[in-house]
């Protein structure tokens, strides 16, 4: 009963730790306001597509509701800019998952969450950031949010473009599959979306 107890109050401490996490992860520039949840909405959706049981779904849903945590060093200011960022910028932006995985690696979260984030802006060609990792040395999960991460960002207006219909964003991914996204991952997008679970209508996909 003891030991029992002890767990119990572990994970009521560590659920605790999360909300207050995603919490500190909501996005912090308008155009990002719902960027959580439909990442994490099609990251499951695709990883149920690939036969990820659902304690692996209840990891990788934790990993996209905090991918972006790292952008809470971003000044709001350059996330809302009317116009694309400088290449110094840029650089500054490309440092959010490294400062989302130092936030996170000693969080004793039941699933690799840290290494995620660390992960999720890598390229299946390793043409990515921070480590340029290619293909098998990128974790599963990492591979499912690049992806849908870039179906959300691609369809979602930003402050200097209009939203793209998920048909542009499908098209711009399956280009790209084999080079920056995991081929398994994007044929399993596109079977949500042959199968009725996406909708090629502007940006209204759930």
């Amino acid at each position: 009963m003891v030991v029992m107890e002890v767990q119990r109050r572990e994970k009521d401490d560590l659920r605790r730790d999360i909300d207050f996490l995603i919490k500190q992860a909501e996005p912090r520039g308008d155009h990002l306001q719902i960027n959580q949840e439909r990442v994490a909405k099609l990251s499951c959706a695709i990883g149920e597509k690939l036969g990820f049981d659902l304690d692996t779904l209840r990891g990788l849903r934790m990993a996209a509701m905090l991918h972006d945590i790292g952008m809470v060093t971003i000044p709001v200011e350059m996330l809302d800019k009317p116009h694309k960022l400088s290449d110094v910028e840029f650089d500054h932006l490309r440092k959010h998952p490294q400062t989302g995985f130092e936030m996170l690696k000693h969080v004793e979260f039941p699933w690799p969450i840290a290494d995620i984030i660390l992960q999720h802006h890598e390229h299946f060609d390793g043409t990515g950031y921070p480590f340029g990792l290619t293909d098998t040395e990128i974790c599963d999960e990492a591979k499912i949010i690049a992806v849908a991460d870039s179906v959300e960002a691609i369809t979602a207006i930003r402050p200097y473009r209009p939203a793209a219909p998920l048909s542009e964003a499908l098209f711009e991914i399956e280009s790209k599959s084999g080079r920056l996204y995991d081929p398994d991952v994007v044929e399993a997008l596109l079977r949500l979306v042959s199968n009725g679970k996406l909708y090629l209508k502007g940006c209204s996909w759930e």
